[in-house]
């Protein structure tokens, strides 16, 4: 469940309890792209020279401006019009103001929310901002702002959860950033902190450890029991839509490329949530001349690119935090934090920092050891900035003005990919991150002398290696172990390497690549894990002792491609196989999969192939051979992989009681699954599950021709339900299509059908 489907949940039950009332609203009337862009058109923000801003039929805007100032406040205005229920919910959920909107059940939510702090660093951050970002900045708030203070009826999300119309701020927009900024890891920490007090912890931790190229011959063992809290799961559920990572990019240079120029691919993964996270932009300014996606609620490219360079990017996992006990420090300060809960009483919360940050376990949400004290120290809350960094790429001329930029750049850190008009492509680490030794951690905590020494020295961008023309020609990221050629550790828990190996195999095996090969690899469906666990099952099962519907079953898996196409029996069989297999097997380990942790972990099928390579053939043939017989009804009924792996068109209210339906749009079978390149990610042991998270948005540019940049997004540009571009763009997405947009500003005027002029020219 995501944020804002929980959210609606809450209120719901809240007006079932009486609690409050809520302002149920019929859904908006479909309503025209003209329709939409006419309101726009009314407005007559201040800017201070002529603003043009085009607009194609997709709702995509290309802002021309005159100066730097009037494109963010532009910027603003264009958000704000396309995203602003969605902007006000994420801007809530930074700030820990959820029970303002679902009411008392969500108090501890809201405090461990306020505790971690994600607007901890905005301060300092704007008093550290150089002046041009400053005005930037304050410029877009003013174009929110403008916006806000000019509609007469708020977003259908903001009445249906009462929030009030409150001015927006740079502080805002600075918490979004670092919610969006959020370390990975904390998810996996998440996960592994009630299996702590588990029998085989230590056998869990070695394989933890296994699964990342590591090896440990002795692990901490517990020796204390951890607080079981009914409201983790909500906590992770809140947070899972920004903690989650995922993405692909990967660059060709020019003897690699049909047309003798570099190119690059992006394609994010994340919910997918209607609206999506990103918005499709085009900007000319005195400084800026971008085309590309930028995240709602923040005035900056996350990946596109300029007249002389192109990037994108992949969350590189690294480990940003410590948690720390600081359980025998004295004279902890405390800070305290008034909730207000819709339709109950406020409350106030109190919570304690330490040194080496917020004290976490004083929430109640992670179950941490009673009786003991833990920090989390995350560089988060340093004074990075983001904002200046992303501005500094996107008026970069090289591929040293852009990793000079960087510097700045902390949170969520990024492999940047990057591919420039004069040939050059290469791979820049963008993140702060502690000087730590190489051994993988003895624990989920470190004490502070460890946490001491090893952030006694941040290193950025400037003492981390990166990649500059590779002799190959290509390079890619995928979440995989960054590591490159340095001795220091990036972080410890990475994506299998399905992806990344896939693309690398794909790249080089032939050259001279062009545009539409780089898209037809984005929606690549093959899965390395699956054909790994298959030679496995092939390698280790008796033939002779298989029943007449098991042998049929083992046929089928040895010719299987290794393809999770929608229209693949095969790939269905394997998922059914590995489900039956992994709870028969660990069922009868009594370890591991019964305490649900290796339950849909992308690493499963490596694990069980291991699981049954080592195993002795007489022990583990009756669980194969029983595992295989159980498959059967797929083949006998002849069903296929999209049978059961569907994606939902929903918009962010669609989980909610008795009126969820409204917001459920589609519904449709997918190919792919947790590690293709297209990312289609959903619940892995369910035999019939829904996608939740994947390739939710794609981005192809050949930097021989200016103009050639094609983006999709799962949903559309317009967040406004019932709108002509609210999901317009789900049929392109599904089948593989792009839409283009153009730097050219005279071919801009050309294609893009809706002029809207602002300023003393209008």
């Amino acid at each position: 469940m995501n944020i804002q489907k929980f959210l609606i949940v809450l209120v719901i039950i809240l007006l079932s309890l009486g609690f409050g009332c809520v302002s149920v609203d019929i859904l908006p009337e479909p309503e025209s792209t003209e329709s939409r862009l006419d309101l726009l058109s009314k407005m007559a923000p201040n800017f201070t020279q002529p603003v043009t801003i085009y607009w194609d039929k997709y709702m995509i805007p290309f802002i021309s401006a005159q100066n730097d100032q009037d494109a963010a406040m532009a910027l603003g205005l264009v958000h704000a019009h396309l995203r602003l229920g969605q902007m006000e919910i994420a801007k809530r959920l930074a700030y820990g103001r959820i029970s303002e909107m679902a009411g008392p059940f969500t108090t501890n939510i809201d405090s461990g929310l306020r505790a971690l702090g994600f607007a901890r660093a905005a301060q300092d951050i704007l008093k550290n901002m150089p002046s041009d970002t400053h005005q930037w900045l304050n410029a877009y708030v003013a174009g929110v702002n403008y916006y806000k203070n000019f509609i007469k009826q708020m977003p259908h999300e903001m009445r249906m959860l009462n929030m009030d119309n409150e001015p927006w701020t740079a502080e805002d927009t600075i918490a979004i950033g670092r919610l969006g900024g959020i370390d990975v890891n904390w998810l996996m920490l998440s996960k592994l902190l009630p299996e702590r007090t588990n029998k085989n912890w230590s056998e869990i931790w070695k394989t933890v450890a296994h699964t990342q190229g590591y090896t440990l011959n002795d692990t901490t063992k517990s020796s204390v029991r951890l607080k079981k809290d009914n409201q983790l799961s909500m906590f992770i559920d809140l947070l899972q839509p920004f903690i989650r990572s995922g993405s692909n990019s990967f660059a060709v240079a020019p003897n690699q490329s049909q047309n003798g120029a570099a190119m690059i691919a992006n394609d994010p993964h994340l919910g997918f949530s209607i609206p999506n996270f990103w918005i499709i932009v085009g900007l000319q300014s005195p400084t800026y001349h971008v085309v590309g996606m930028m995240p709602t609620g923040i005035p900056v490219f996350a990946f596109g690119r300029n007249e002389h360079i192109a990037w994108g990017g992949t969350n590189m996992r690294q480990w940003a935090s410590d948690i720390v006990d600081v359980t025998n420090l004295k004279d902890l300060s405390t800070e305290t934090h008034l909730i207000k809960r819709r339709g109950w009483f406020d409350t106030i919360r109190t919570n304690r920092l330490s040194p080496y940050g917020p004290v976490i376990s004083d929430t109640g949400v992670l179950p941490f050891p009673k009786g003991r004290d833990f920090a989390v120290r995350w560089t988060g809350h340093l004074s990075s900035d983001e904002i200046t960094a992303m501005l500094g790429v996107m008026k970069a001329k090289t591929w040293q003005e852009m990793k000079t930029a960087l510097l700045n750049f902390s949170v969520p850190g990024q492999n940047f990919i990057f591919a420039d008009t004069k040939g050059n492509i290469g791979h820049i680490l963008g993140t702060w991150i502690p000087n730590r030794n190489q051994n993988f951690p003895n624990d989920l905590w470190v004490t502070t002398e460890e946490s001491d020494k090893s952030w006694a020295h941040i290193l950025k961008v400037d003492k981390l290696p990166f990649i500059i023309n590779p002799d190959n020609g290509v390079i890619a990221s995928s979440n995989n172990n960054p590591a490159l050629d340095t001795q220091i550790p990036i972080g410890w828990f990475f994506s299998p390497k399905d992806r990344i190996d896939r693309i690398y195999d794909q790249l080089t095996k032939k050259s001279k690549w062009t545009a539409g090969d780089l898209k037809k690899l984005q929606q690549d469906v093959y899965s390395e894990s699956y054909i790994i666990l298959r030679n496995a099952i092939l390698n280790k099962v008796n033939v002779q002792s298989l029943s007449n519907k098991s042998l049929k079953l083992w046929e089928h898996l040895k010719n299987w491609d290794g393809n999770f196409d929608l229209e693949s029996q095969d790939a269905l069989l394997i998922h059914d196989f590995t489900i039956n297999f992994a709870d028969r097997f660990y069922d009868k380990k009594r370890y591991g999969f019964e305490n649900n942790f290796w339950k849909g972990n992308s690493y499963l099928p490596r694990i069980l192939a291991d699981e049954i390579n080592k195993a002795d053939q007489k022990e583990i043939q009756s669980i194969l051979n029983a595992s295989l017989e159980d498959a059967y009804p797929v083949l006998k009924e002849g069903k296929k992989w999209g049978d059961i792996h569907h994606i939902r068109i929903e918009h962010m209210l669609s989980n909610m009681p008795l009126l969820g339906n409204l917001y459920r749009f589609q519904d449709f079978p997918i190919s792919g699954t947790q590690e293709t390149i297209m990312k289609t990610s959903g619940n892995m042991i369910s035999r019939k599950h829904y996608v939740g998270y994947g390739s939710q948005a794609r981005h192809v540019s050949d930097l021989s021709n200016i103009n050639a940049n094609d983006f999709i997004l799962f949903g559309g540009q317009d967040g406004q339900i019932n709108a002509e571009n609210f999901i317009d763009q789900v049929p392109m997405w599904q089948h593989g299509d792009y839409i283009r947009v153009p730097m050219d500003i005279d071919l801009v005027q050309k294609n893009f059908s809706y002029h809207m002029h602002f300023g003393r020219d209008k």
